[in-house]
């Protein structure tokens, strides 16, 4: 039963981001008015009484809500010419991390030259990630089309899973009478540049060791490292702009149990893992956890909250972006 109401939310939030992601920004805002006002808390009970425990269980985990999206921040930066790169903006990022964003574009454009916010579309690995593959391969048609209308720059997001989902576009177009797809979707995926990637390419241009004194390590997402093959490039930027500080900690590159809306949905499970990733970046005593993905932020945030306070998580964005500001 809860699969299948699961699936069915999964569905319908699929359909809105596809049919009307304005609609969308303004319920969520609602929704996180709700959340500052502090009576979402109280329509828990209802919501798990109702068999929707996965809402109320987002809701708990949840803790920013900003009433500002990205779109509302950056989007003046649409269309702008001659861009060093082209933003694009994962949902996590757009509705529920904005300050992440503006982070991403602030680093990028200090190290790579300025760049311009793609207004892109749902990436779709929400639905891919449920089976809805039809949903999933309008999304893509949709990002496709409108990065070929965008220039050819490199397209750059700053979350992993979202990032991992657009490099496999192709994939998504292997029935036959797809081959025309599948071929704009392989040139569109040579563009994708995870924005960890370019902070490594580029952390000889970050000022050395400005963040020297409080101990700083790295969480690897499951979707940078595995699909991705991202692991030296970030800790490159974290190594430059922390120095000596930096402490690899054991367990890096295991799973925090986050994983989209796994931690949700498998409560136990997920905490179980969070707990041994807590534990890990508490016996080297680290102030502050880097990480590059949506998911894995929350999961952090809560699990750093509720078991180990000393010690707060950043987006790596952010990280750069501070030690940048000291240049």
């Amino acid at each position: 039963m809860l699969r299948g109401k699961t699936h069915w939310l999964v569905k319908a939030l699929s359909r809105v981001l596809i049919t009307s992601p304005q609609f969308f920004a303004v319920l969520l805002k609602v929704g996180f008015l709700f959340k500052k006002s502090g009576l979402s808390a109280l329509g828990r009970p209802a919501l798990r009484a109702a068999g929707l425990p996965v809402l109320a269980s987002m809701d708990a985990h949840t803790n920013e809500a900003p009433l500002r999206n990205l779109d509302d921040l950056v989007a003046k930066r649409e269309n702008q010419e001659n861009p060093a790169y082209r933003y694009f903006a994962a949902c996590g990022t757009r509705y529920l991390f904005p300050r992440v964003g503006v982070a991403t574009m602030e680093a990028l454009d200090g190290l790579n030259g300025r760049g311009s916010y793609l207004g892109n579309p749902c990436c779709g690995l929400l639905a891919y990630n449920y089976g809805d593959l039809s949903d999933a391969r309008e999304l893509a048609k949709k990002n496709i089309e409108h990065g070929e209308r965008n220039g050819t720059e490199n397209i750059v997001g700053d979350c992993s899973s979202c990032v991992a989902h657009l490099k496999t576009y192709p994939q998504l177009f292997l029935k036959a009478g797809d081959e025309q797809w599948r071929l704009r979707a392989a040139v569109f995926a040579a563009r994708v540049r995870d924005c960890a990637e370019l902070y490594g390419d580029h952390a000889d241009k970050l000022p050395s060791a400005v963040a020297e004194g409080v101990e700083t390590t790295y969480h690897d997402s499951c979707r940078a490292i595995n699909p991705q093959g991202i692991k030296s490039s970030p800790r490159r930027a974290a190594k430059r702009a922390a120095g000596a500080s930096f402490c690899e900690m054991e367990g890096a590159d295991a799973c925090c149990g986050g994983a989209g809306a796994f931690g949700f949905v498998h409560e136990d499970l997920s905490d179980g893992l969070l707990k041994t990733k807590v534990s890990n970046i508490a016996s080297i005593q680290a102030e502050v956890v880097l990480t590059n993905s949506t998911s894995c932020l929350i999961q952090l945030a809560r699990g750093l909250g509720k078991y180990y306070p000393d010690a707060k998580v950043l987006h790596l964005s952010e990280y750069v972006a501070a030690a940048l500001q000291k240049k």
